[in-house]
């Protein structure tokens, strides 16, 4: 028996040219903001040069004295370098990475040396997204290197010259969606529906961030971090919050957004002629429980991130949810919850994009041939 194969959903022409007519000015503005906001040089606190050696002799005898702060002497090499009791012992052969002191001061303890592991766990996972998801996955691979270039190589040294830090991390989200997005689903009509939603959604998070870290009163120096940024760069904490919320939404917001779209297009391909609002009625059955499953893990990434904090907390006694509106705790509250709005309106918005689009091109056919 002959089967007649199902024609794939499109875009008529001038859906297509108006979707990109509509994200002109975004790419406009993310050129203009990579111009405006190239990092000058930055200015290091510590100058002091980094090195590996390996461990060829460990000595524990001081761990006896809980008052004493370096109580383990390793040998590596030619020099002695001590522990603090916090470190977990090293062996013989192990590899650790310390600092020359200033002034001929003694080598300093920094960490072990990870580099390997982290790397064999790296490749590890580049294997399995190729072997699963084959050519995309590639394309979605690259993706996340440029991805990982803007942020290491243009946004943070940005910052830290002392550019606006909402301001490149809009220029930044924008440039990372652009690439990842097209680079991993192909420059096509279903692609721009989802990155129309996604920029919708991290604009909503962001109008979200800056109201709430303003209301809220998110400014202070809750940590050492946000302490050296401000006292050595100048740099608000508040705006450093803000960006941040950019940053951590896009990746979940790409997520929900394509998924959507994909399966607005599924839909239409299954039952061709469809209505825009039955489309939008049916996608979004799925998108409600893709909102449920999404909010779950965005709560669970935070409180994963957060447990030693959250563990420490119950054992003071304190009121845990008291202490959630506290300094960095509130901040990582209204990241979460700035966040999770943004995803549950970009699931509708890009539901009700892809619906429309994915109809026009039934619709110019119907009307070609009146």
């Amino acid at each position: 028996m002959h089967v007649i194969p199902q024609r794939q959903p499109s875009a008529s022409k001038y859906v297509w040219a108006l979707m990109l007519v509509a994200l002109a000015p975004f790419a406009l503005l993310t050129v203009v903001g990579v111009i405006a906001y190239w990092p000058h040089h930055v200015k290091n606190t510590d100058d002091r040069d980094i090195y590996t050696v390996t461990v060829t002799a460990v000595d524990a005898g001081a761990c006896q004295e809980a008052v004493t702060p370096s109580c383990v002497t390793v040998k590596a090499g030619d020099n002695v370098v001590k522990l603090p009791k916090e470190a977990s012992i090293p062996e013989v052969s192990d590899s650790v990475r310390v600092v020359d002191g200033h002034a001929g001061g003694e080598v300093v303890f920094i960490d072990y040396d990870r580099r390997v592991p982290l790397g064999v766990l790296s490749a590890i996972y580049v294997v399995a997204i190729l072997v699963v998801a084959g050519l995309r996955g590639a394309r979605a691979l690259i993706g996340l290197s440029i991805a990982m270039v803007v942020i290491v190589g243009f946004m943070l040294p940005s910052i830290l010259s002392g550019h606006s830090a909402i301001g490149v991390g809009l220029t930044s989200s924008t440039a990372i969606l652009f690439s990842v997005l097209y680079l991993a689903h192909g420059f096509n009509a279903r692609t721009t529906a989802a990155l129309i939603g996604t920029l919708a959604g991290v604009a909503i998070s962001g109008v979200l961030a800056v109201i709430w870290t303003r209301w809220a009163h998110l400014g202070g120096l809750y940590t050492d971090a946000l302490y050296i940024l401000n006292t050595y760069y100048g740099l608000s904490a508040s705006d450093i919050v803000i960006c941040g919320v950019l940053i951590s939404g896009i990746g979940v917001l790409n997520d929900v957004a394509i998924t959507q779209v994909a399966t607005v297009w599924e839909l239409a391909r299954t039952a061709p002629g469809s209505s825009v609002r039955s489309l939008f009625t049916s996608a979004m059955r799925i998108g409600r429980d893709h909102i449920a499953s999404t909010v779950y893990t965005v709560v669970f990434a935070f409180a994963g991130s957060s447990l030693a904090v959250l563990l420490v907390t119950l054992t003071s006694g304190a009121n845990l949810f008291t202490q959630l509106t506290l300094g960095e705790m509130a901040g990582h509250v209204v990241l979460t919850l700035v966040t999770s709005i943004g995803l549950v309106c970009a699931i509708p918005l890009s539901t009700l994009i892809a619906a429309f689009v994915v109809t026009s091109d039934d619709e110019a056919r119907v009307k070609a041939s009146d």
